[in-house]
């Protein structure tokens, strides 16, 4: 078989780990601590408007239209893996990697589930005040808003990246298994 040249394998293992803990890291602190800052600090003196009420009211429908998808292939991916895991399980060993895995599309798809419910919630609220004659500036209102839809978009990029990450671990363990394969079968293997 001829030997292909080109790039080692991709970078796996603890080194890669890392930079993924490091990349969620930072997504968590701009989408998580950033908003929960400007709630104490409040110096920046947010309030509603009607420009902000039209642009919160869009980005929290594509959030709920984005969750209500995600929660959907979640718990479809995880009922699968449970259903194969169960038609395995008759007389032999249970495949904890698999449990684990549908477990936690399960437990995402329920995070999906309280976001749906907290954007519904904060999507009404805007509709209220933007039905009020003579609507104040609702500085509370403003806050949850932004920290509320700060989170659910934080929430969804975590899970992209975790996503994203999980397929590149595959690609790296498919590229790692094609050169030990292409080295074993080579004339000049031992």
């Amino acid at each position: 078989m001829e030997r292909r040249s080109g790039p080692a394998v991709i970078l796996f293992g603890e080194i890669s780990d890392y930079i993924l803990f490091l990349l969620m890291g930072a997504v968590a602190l701009l989408t998580g601590g950033l908003p929960a800052g400007f709630i104490f600090l409040n110096k920046y003196g947010l309030r509603m408007s009607d420009d902000f009420a039209a642009i919160a009211s869009t980005v929290i429908v594509t959030i709920m239209l984005l969750g209500a998808v995600e929660t959907h292939l979640s718990m479809r991916a995880a009922r699968d893996e449970f259903t194969a895991e169960k038609g395995r399980i008759e007389g032999t060993n249970v495949d904890r990697v698999a449990v684990e895995s549908a477990t936690g599309r399960a437990g995402a798809a329920l995070i999906w589930v309280a976001i749906l419910a907290i954007q519904g919630v904060n999507l009404s609220l805007i509709v209220l005040w933007s039905a009020i004659d003579g609507h104040g500036p609702a500085r509370w209102l403003a806050r949850w808003s932004w920290v509320s839809i700060s989170w659910a978009l934080g929430w969804w990029l975590l899970r992209a990246v975790n996503k994203l990450w999980d397929e590149f671990r595959h690609v790296a363990r498919l590229q790692k298994d094609l050169i030990s394969h292409e080295t074993s079968e080579s004339p000049d293997s031992p």
